[in-house]
Parts: C-alpha cells; sequence; structure tokens
C-alpha cells in the first residue's frame, strides 16, 4: 500500500510539470497586459483626422451621418488584422448611440473610455477618446492595439462634420407668404415731404389703422423642411445564447422623432429564411433611431438582413438589404 502512494504522488508531480511547461508554452498562458505579436502601423489621413492603422489593413467608408447634422463617419477594415481593430469611428454628438446596451465601461478617465462586452471569439472592445470636443472610436478585440492607435491620432479641422447651419439671430428674417415678400410701401414722393417726427408717428399711426381695416386678412405661413424617411445606418446585435433573439437599431432621421413607422425584416442564413418578416411599427426615438427585436430567437446566425422601411400610411417608402457575419455581438452598417 505505500508503495502505491509513492508511485500516485510520483504521478502526479509529473503532471503537475507537465502542465507547468504547457502554459510557459501556450500563448493562452501569457499574461493579459503581454500583447500577443506587434502589428507594424502606417500613417494615414481620414477625413478630419490623422491615425496610424495597421500595415495592410484596409479601411473603408462605411457610413456616415453628416446629412443628417449628427455629426459622424465610419469607417471598417476590409483588409489584414479585422479581428484586432474593425470599426473606426469619428463622432461629434453621436456617440452615446454607438455603445451598445450589453458593453460594459471598465475604464474612465478624463479623455478616454473603453468599453467591453463578451462573444465566442473573446473580449471585444471600444474605446472612445475625446480631443477638442471630438470623439475618435476605435473597436475590435487587441485593445494593446486599439490604444496605441488613438495614441496616434491628430484631430485636423472638423468645422465640415456636420451639415448644420446655425442661425443668426442679428439677422432680421423675412414675413413671406409663398414667394410674396413683405415690403414698404412708403412712395419717394412721401418720403420726400418735410414732416416733424411727431406729426410723421400720428399719421403713421393713423394711416397703419386704416390699412389693418381694409385690407384682407392673410395668413403667414413658414415652410419647414423635413427631411425624407430614409435607413441611414445602425446596427444588429445577437447574443450567445440560443435563447437570444436578434435587436435592429435603424436610423431614419431626426426630423421623425416622435412619428410610428413600419418596418419589417427578413433575416436569412446560406439563402434560407429564419423568419417570416412581421409587419410591426415603432416609435422614432428623438435620436432618430427605432428599436426593433426579432419575434424569436433564431436556429442560427443570420448572414443577411433585408429591412423594409414604410411610412404612418403604410407605404413603402425604402429598402436596404444588409450584409452580416453569422456571429454574436455587435455589428454596424
Amino acid at each position: 500500500m505505500e508503495i502505491d502512494k509513492k508511485i500516485i504522488i510520483a504521478l502526479i508531480a509529473v503532471f503537475v510539470v507537465i502542465l507547468a511547461g504547457i502554459l510557459v508554452i501556450s500563448p493562452q498562458g501569457q499574461s493579459q497586459n503581454q500583447t500577443a505579436y506587434e502589428i507594424p502601423l502606417k500613417a494615414h489621413a481620414f477625413n478630419f483626422f490623422d491615425m496610424q492603422t495597421p500595415v495592410d489593413s484596409d479601411f473603408r467608408v462605411k457610413f456616415n451621418q453628416s446629412e443628417a447634422e449628427r455629426g459622424m463617419f465610419a469607417w471598417q477594415n476590409k483588409g489584414n488584422f479585422s479581428r484586432d481593430v474593425d470599426l473606426i469611428i469619428i463622432s461629434k454628438n453621436f456617440t452615446d448611440g454607438l455603445i451598445p446596451d450589453k458593453m460594459e465601461l471598465i475604464s474612465n478617465n478624463n479623455s478616454q473610455k473603453i468599453y467591453m462586452s463578451k462573444n465566442y471569439d473573446g473580449n471585444y472592445y471600444r474605446v472612445v477618446k475625446t480631443v477638442n470636443d471630438t470623439d475618435i472610436i476605435v473597436s475590435g478585440h487587441n485593445l494593446d492595439l486599439l490604444e496605441k492607435m488613438l495614441n496616434t491620432t491628430k484631430i485636423k479641422d472638423t468645422s465640415k462634420l456636420t451639415s448644420g447651419k446655425a442661425v443668426d439671430e442679428k439677422t432680421p428674417i423675412k414675413n413671406t407668404t409663398g414667394n410674396n415678400t413683405t415690403v414698404n410701401n412708403t412712395t419717394q414722393a412721401e418720403k420726400s415731404v418735410d414732416k416733424t417726427p411727431v406729426q410723421h408717428v400720428i399719421e403713421k399711426k393713423v394711416d397703419d389703422k386704416k390699412k389693418q381695416d381694409t385690407a384682407p386678412k392673410v395668413e403667414t405661413t413658414i415652410d419647414k423642411t423635413v427631411d425624407p424617411l430614409m435607413i441611414g445606418g445602425g446596427s444588429f446585435t445577437t447574443g450567445s445564447e440560443l435563447e437570444d433573439k436578434t435587436y435592429a437599431r435603424i436610423y431614419v432621421g431626426v426630423d421623425h422623432a416622435g412619428e410610428d413607422v413600419g418596418i419589417k425584416i427578413f433575416y436569412s442564413r446560406d439563402g434560407t429564411s429564419l423568419n417570416k418578416g412581421n409587419y410591426v411599427t415603432a416609435t422614432v426615438k428623438s435620436d432618430g433611431y427605432i428599436n426593433i427585436a426579432s419575434a424569436d430567437s433564431f436556429a442560427k446566425y443570420p448572414d443577411f438582413a433585408q429591412v423594409e422601411l414604410y411610412d404612418a400610411n403604410e407605404k413603402l417608402v425604402a429598402t436596404q438589404g444588409i450584409m452580416l457575419n453569422p456571429t454574436s455581438g455587435t455589428q454596424y452598417f
């Protein structure tokens, strides 16, 4: 019996030594503070800012919201290292809407915030750095790389990031009805008559009173330009659990905040439909977005979504097909 115990103890010792060797060799045994490998960077000039990005990466404009006066551009990495960094965004007033609810704030200092979520492929990060009232946002799985890229950022002129123009309150606004402009009807002869200031004021008041009594009343209207309903980008989020539904967040325009719109979303995988695409109504939020959850969870992750947008009269106004990665997490289009 004593011999058996010694054999067992010896076997355990050998197993511990072998396991320790595996942890030393395996990359999974490295400290989380270490970078798995060094990624060479190169200078890249984006709209409104410069940043160093991985060599052989290929960032292409994904969508922008500047025409909606929201001030946001996004670039997606279509080249190498797309797992490490897949998205770069510049934002003026849009940042809060770009952080999914499932992402947890894990770090916050004066100028930088780090958000994290877990998916099938490990920890996914979204890092926000604020420079001169402008946010630069980078996303991906390699936190070391994301922070390194942000540290190379140089903001340029962002005055044209939004298209909205402030109204000068000192400039008089003409009262118009259609194409008719109200002007002063005083003739040149009347202007040339020498009158005392008091006499002029009295006569002007009497004359104005007569005009008010005899002139037909005209309702003055001010035309307001409203942007049409549109599909202006958004995101799709699917959890990793079997019971998790797919959530769509679609931008339709801030001018339609408070309105009810109709929407259908058809999901599919490898050409096979995953749902029936029920017609549902949703109220546009103050930021111009509508939020739609799938009626059921899907057996497979969708790789395609067809979005149909309808106005309050159930008239189809816009459609868009979006390619998706068949994975969990949040994807932007």
